[in-house]
Order: structure tokens, then C-alpha cells, then sequence
């Protein structure tokens, strides 16, 4: 290799060495419970940028929190100078898991009972918060036609595709529907099997206090089903 080939192979060694390949695809990421998400979206000059609203126990929050991503290394922008708050995002398929480098750093755009740190995922078209609403009104349909059987497939199939998507209140209300499916298909037993593994009838479940207002009408609603199924 002659040294004008040989200064242009460094040349461009460098270039390439000093430019970072994203690891993270693009696109809106959901928490558990659909209640948080990660937003990671390409700008004009190539840059990938992220963008976190993250809602933990008791209403505590992560409020948008945004910063810079580098391979899967993300920086939160330090405007303010308190320290730099450094991540890794780690991509799996359409899972993105979210892991703090710098605690400390860190905690200081978030509520006491809030987090970036997590597991987030890409919802699948059938478990997006639209197609799980149409699915509700598809199961109400169908329950108020007294087609009970038809309506549990479409309570368990949602239930089944969408666990992750759910928050703690809608999962509940879903259960308690699917329990009274049951029930008017003469089946008490499964009802008050799948009443069992809601929080209401959980005698060791701790809800915040502003989690515990939110449940608290379908908590009524789960506790009358559970005696009507011959829950003691």
C-alpha cells in the first residue's frame, strides 16, 4: 500500500470509528401498564434522541426526560448542570430495557416512587389502547346479547395477547368481567378461580394511596361478584 492510500485508509479508519451506529430501533415503547413510555425518534442530521415520561407508585413521576443516544448508550441532556445521568438501552426485538449507569445522577428527575430503569416493549396492533377499548365495547356487545361464551374468548384472548399492556385497574375489571362469564355459563368454581387473582380478594395486596382510589369501584364491583360466585 503506497503512502497516500495508507493516509487515507486512516483517514477514514477514524471517521468511521468515531461515528456510532444506533443499536436501538426507532419508535414508541410502553411500560407495563401502558402508563410510561420511551419515545427514541431520529432527527434530520442523523441524531437519535430520546424522550421518557415514566409513571411510578403513588403518582410520582419521570416528566420528560430527554436526551442523546450513541450506540445503545443514552445521555441525559444536562442542562441545568446537576451531573450527568447515563443509561444503556438494550434492545430485544421489540423489548427495550432501560438500565441506569449513574444512579444518583439519575434520581434526580424523578419522584421518590419513580424510575427510568425498566422493561418497555412496542405494543403489538391488537394490544394499542384503541384496539383494547374496541375489544371491551366488542366483549359488552356480545355479553349483553347473554352470548357468554363468545364473550369470555374475546376476554381471554385479550388477557392472554395483552397482560403487559394493562394497568392494574383495567386488568382487574377485565377478571371480573371474565368471572361473570362464567358464572352465567353455571361454571361458580371458575369464576371465583379467576376472581382469586385480582387484588381485591388478595388479602396481602398493598395499593398506594392514590392507586387505592383509583380501584376503589371495581374493588366493590369484584367483592359482589366474589360472593355472588359463593366466594367466603
Amino acid at each position: 500500500m503506497n503512502r497516500y492510500l495508507f493516509k487515507v485508509f486512516i483517514f477514514f479508519s477514524i471517521f468511521i470509528s468515531s461515528f456510532s451506529f444506533s443499536q436501538v430501533v426507532d419508535g414508541r415503547y410502553l411500560g407495563a401498564g401502558s402508563e410510561s413510555d420511551v419515545i427514541i425518534e431520529t432527527n434530520d442530521i442523523g441524531q437519535q434522541r430520546f424522550l421518557m415520561n415514566i409513571l411510578g407508585g403513588n403518582g410520582h413521576v419521570c416528566f420528560d426526560v430527554a436526551g442523546t443516544i450513541k450506540g445503545n448508550q443514552g445521555l441525559v441532556d444536562d442542562e441545568e448542570e446537576l451531573g450527568q445521568c447515563e443509561l444503556t438501552f438494550t434492545q430485544k426485538g421489540h423489548i427495550l430495557d432501560v438500565n441506569i449507569e449513574t444512579y444518583e445522577e439519575c434520581r434526580q428527575y424523578c419522584g421518590m416512587r419513580a424510575t427510568l430503569e425498566g422493561s418497555y416493549r412496542i405494543p403489538p396492533q391488537a394490544c394499542t389502547l384503541n384496539a383494547i377499548a374496541l375489544q371491551r365495547q366488542e366483549f359488552q356487545a356480545l355479553y349483553d346479547q347473554k352470548q357468554y361464551k363468545d364473550a369470555e374468548n374475546i376476554l381471554n384472548k385479550l388477557l392472554n395477547q395483552c397482560n403487559f399492556y394493562l394497568d392494574f385497574v383495567a386488568y382487574d375489571a377485565i377478571r371480573n368481567d371474565l368471572a361473570l362469564t362464567l358464572y352465567h355459563q353455571d361454571a361458580p368454581e371458575l369464576c371465583i378461580e379467576v376472581l382469586t387473582s385480582t387484588i381485591a380478594v388478595d388479602q396481602n395486596a398493598y395499593l398506594p394511596p392514590m392507586e387505592q382510589e383509583l380501584y376503589e369501584e371495581i374493588e366493590k364491583a369484584i367483592l359482589f361478584n366474589w360472593e355472588l360466585c359463593g366466594g367466603e
